[in-house]
């Protein structure tokens, strides 16, 4: 394929359109910087990417390959890679393997979508690990369901480099209740308690619920966010800290706002803080409203809403 200029792709079910006969595909693959690709294995064409910046990977849930990394041989690196996304179907564990092949020594944002990782203790641990290996790692978006304080902490325990948190927790459906005054308890800090002491570096707060703002229960649900006691005193011990460690934005996206008045002292001593209506995190492709705000991805103005 004659396309020199090309470094940014986007695939959707293109083995489909390959093995039905309908087209074949070309791509310069050695000079593409940024790739998103939604289908069902890598293994055809990721070891020809080695100059990528970006990459994102949504593993078909329709017929999965139970183990996709498989025919990729460990050892490999992604020398470049600044940003990674992971998305896979909430029964499959697939984000862990693929750290065991491939090394992302630059790697500094990383997002995972998924939906029980956690509930299982063996792959949390493992995927802690994996990422404490990544020193660069600066940006951390996760987007689940099915998790809870504990689990969180076992994961950010492992990246205390992280200075930019974006969270999306959802509601499962099978009627267990976000628990976002345990995660937002989880990340006050407290110098006399170790329990207390997650992500020394956070300077960045975003929390973006995928919220169904016609569903009153779910209403209820995320409403305790703002209104929660909790998340003040989340503030107020962040902004009690050394200036250079101090929290510096908080972005939320509540049913019902905050009483600015409660932290406008906070403001004052230069705290960002940043509310936009429930609806605007939500878009039609997806809830994929975390790709304006990931500096990976500010360079491909396609993907920007307008």
């Amino acid at each position: 394929m004659d396309a020199p200029r090309l470094r940014y792709v986007s695939l959707d079910g293109w083995e489909y359109l390959v093995t039905s006969g309908k087209a074949q595909i070309f791509l310069p693959w050695q000079q593409l910087t940024h790739l998103l690709y939604t289908g069902d294995s890598v293994t055809s064409f990721l070891p020809l990417c080695p100059n990528l910046v970006y990459l994102r990977i949504e593993l078909n849930e329709i017929q999965p390959d139970p183990d996709p990394w498989s025919q990729l041989s460990k050892g490999q690196c992604f020398p470049l890679l600044e940003g990674l996304c992971i998305c896979f179907a909430q029964e499959l564990y697939h984000p862990v393997e693929f750290f065991d092949r491939y090394q992302v020594p630059n790697l500094t944002s990383l997002r995972l979508e998924m939906g029980c990782l956690y509930y299982d203790n063996k792959v949390c641990n493992y995927l802690r690990t994996t990422m404490s290996h990544a020193t660069q790692l600066t940006r951390l978006s996760l987007r689940c369901n099915q998790v809870t304080p504990r689990e969180l902490r076992l994961l950010l325990k492992g990246i205390p480099s992280i200075q930019i948190l974006d969270v999306q927790l959802d509601q499962n459906g099978v009627g267990l209740d976000i628990d976002w005054e345990g995660f937002i308890q989880l990340l006050e800090w407290n110098d006399h308690d170790p329990q207390h002491r997650l992500l020394p570096h956070l300077h960045t707060l975003i929390l973006r619920p995928a919220v169904d703002i016609f569903d009153e229960d779910r209403e209820q649900i995320f409403a305790s966010i703002t209104l929660n006691p909790h998340f003040l005193t989340f503030i107020s011990s962040r902004m009690a800290r050394p200036m250079d460690q101090r929290i510096q934005k908080i972005v939320t996206y509540p049913l019902h706002p905050l009483d600015r008045e409660s932290i406008q002292h906070y403001i004052d001593d230069g705290l960002v803080y940043e509310e936009y209506p429930v609806w605007e995190s939500e878009r039609a492709d997806n809830c994929d409203s975390w790709m304006d705000d990931d500096p990976a991805l500010y360079d491909w103005p396609e993907l920007q809403r307008p």
